[in-house]
C-alpha cells in the first residue's frame, strides 16, 4: 500500500499509476465469499485507485457519516505521505474542472447515450490538432457492452445540431440571447433534413458546421463556437440530450408557468425535438480483390490485416537492429499510442503460414483486425486454432 501511495506521488497521474501497477503485477486482494465465490485478483481500475488514495482507513481512522474518527487499528500511511497525496489529488481535481470548463463542452451534464449513460467531454490530439468528442461513461469505465448504439460522437457536430435545433424551436429566446452569437455554417455546406418536433408543428432546416463525414475538424480554439449568453440559454432551455444511432432527441425544459397550465389543462408535457444525425461514413473493411488464375476463385486481400502484420514485423526488426530505443519511440514517431504499438508488435510472432495466408487473402472470413489485435498465444498450433485456421 505504501508503494502505491509513493508511486502516485512520483508519477502524478492515476492512469500512469494504473499502468505501473499492471506492469509490476500488483492486483487487488483475492478473497473467497461465504458462498464460495472467488473475488479480487484483478487489475486496479481508475475509480478503485482514486478510492484507495482517499481512504482514511490507511491513516488509522474510520469514517462515520462523513466525519473521520480515530480507529482502533494502526496507520500504515505516514501523515506526511498522506498529506502530500491528498494535496496532489485536490490540485488535480481543480485542474480537471478548469480544463473541462475551458474545453468548450457546451453540452456537459446534459448529454446521454440511448442506454442512459452520461456522455463526458474528452479530446484527442493528432498532429498538433485537438479533436473534441463526447464519449459514453460506459466506455470510459471499461463497460463497453453497456454503452449505447453511438458511444462516441464529435463535439462540434452534436453541439451545432443542438444549437441550430434550439434556434428553430425557440427563436424568440435565442433572439433575446443575441442570435448573432451563434456561428452558423458557410452557405456552401450542405443542409440537413427537416427536424420533426413531438407535440408541436415546428419544422425547420438544420444547418451544421461540419460535412457528412464522420471525422470532425480540429478545434483550433478552445472556447467552442458559442459565447456565454448562448451557453446559458442552452442550459436554461434544454433538460436532456439523448444520442441515438440515427437521431438526437432533445427534451426542452417547460417554463414553470406553462408547466402548471399543462397540468391543469391536460397538456402533453415537455416538448421533445428529434433531429436527424448526418449519415455516418461506412466502416466496412477495405479489401483488394485479386483475380483468380486457371479457374481458381478470386481472393479478397484485407489491406488492414496486411498493413498490421507488415508494421509488426518491421517494428520488431527495427527494435532488434537498434533503430528504435523502445516502443515509446515508435509510438512518438508514428503518432500512435504505445499500447497500440505493443499490440501490433505481437504480430511479428505469427506462424509463417498464417502470415502467408493473410498476405494472399486466404485467411478465414472471420479474421478481422480487431480479432488479430486481441491477445494471441505464442504456440503456432494454438494461434491457428484461435484465429480460425483449424476446426
Amino acid at each position: 500500500m505504501r508503494l502505491i501511495f509513493e508511486r502516485y506521488l512520483d508519477l502524478g497521474c492515476v492512469m500512469a499509476l494504473r499502468t505501473e501497477l499492471e506492469r509490476l503485477g500488483i492486483r487487488s486482494k483475492r478473497r473467497v465469499t461465504e458462498a464460495g465465490r472467488k473475488r479480487g485478483g484483478a487489475s486496479f481500475s481508475r475509480g478503485a485507485l482514486y478510492h484507495l488514495l482517499k481512504n482514511r482507513v490507511y491513516r488509522g481512522e474510520t469514517v462515520h457519516k462523513g466525519t473521520p474518527h480515530p480507529g482502533e487499528h494502526a496507520a500504515i500511511i505516514a501523515q506526511e505521505l498522506w498529506d502530500a497525496v491528498v494535496a496532489k489529488l485536490a490540485a488535480q481535481g481543480v485542474e480537471r474542472r478548469r480544463e473541462r470548463v475551458e474545453s468548450g463542452a457546451l453540452l456537459i451534464g446534459l448529454i446521454f447515450d440511448d442506454r442512459g449513460n452520461r456522455m463526458s467531454p474528452t479530446y484527442t490530439v493528432r498532429k498538433q490538432s485537438r479533436y473534441r468528442y463526447y464519449v459514453s461513461q460506459a466506455v470510459l469505465q471499461g463497460r463497453t457492452g453497456e454503452a449505447g448504439s453511438l458511444a462516441r460522437i464529435g463535439a462540434a457536430e452534436i453541439e451545432q445540431i443542438v444549437v441550430e435545433g434550439l434556434r428553430r424551436a425557440q427563436p424568440q429566446d435565442v433572439r433575446a440571447a443575441d442570435r448573432s452569437a451563434i456561428r452558423t455554417a458557410p452557405p456552401s455546406q450542405p443542409q440537413q433534413p427537416t427536424a420533426r418536433v413531438s407535440g408541436d408543428s415546428v419544422s425547420a432546416r438544420l444547418t451544421t458546421a461540419g460535412s457528412n463525414s464522420q471525422e470532425q475538424a480540429p478545434s483550433d480554439h478552445v472556447g467552442g463556437f458559442c459565447d456565454q449568453q448562448v451557453r446559458d440559454l442552452v442550459h436554461r432551455a434544454i433538460e436532456r440530450v439523448v444520442v441515438h444511432c440515427r437521431e438526437v432527441e432533445i427534451t426542452l425544459r417547460t417554463p414553470e408557468g406553462a408547466e402548471a397550465a399543462a397540468d391543469t389543462e391536460g397538456g402533453e408535457g415537455p416538448r421533445v425535438l428529434h433531429l436527424p444525425l448526418p449519415d455516418r461514413r461506412s466502416k466496412d473493411r477495405r479489401e483488394i480483390i485479386i483475380p483468380g488464375h486457371n479457374g481458381s476463385p478470386s481472393t479478397h486481400l484485407d489491406r488492414s490485416l496486411v498493413v498490421a502484420v507488415a508494421r509488426g514485423r518491421c517494428w520488431a526488426r527495427g527494435l532488434c537492429r537498434g533503430d528504435y530505443k523502445d516502443t515509446a519511440q515508435i509510438a512518438c514517431k508514428f503518432d500512435l499510442s504505445e499500447a497500440y504499438v505493443r499490440r501490433i508488435l505481437r504480430l511479428a510472432y505469427l506462424a509463417p503460414d498464417v502470415v502467408l495466408a493473410i498476405a494472399e487473402g486466404r485467411h478465414p472470413p472471420t479474421l478481422v483486425l480487431q480479432r488479430l489485435l486481441a491477445p494471441i498465444p505464442l504456440a503456432w498450433a494454438e494461434q491457428r486454432q484461435t484465429l480460425g485456421f483449424t476446426v
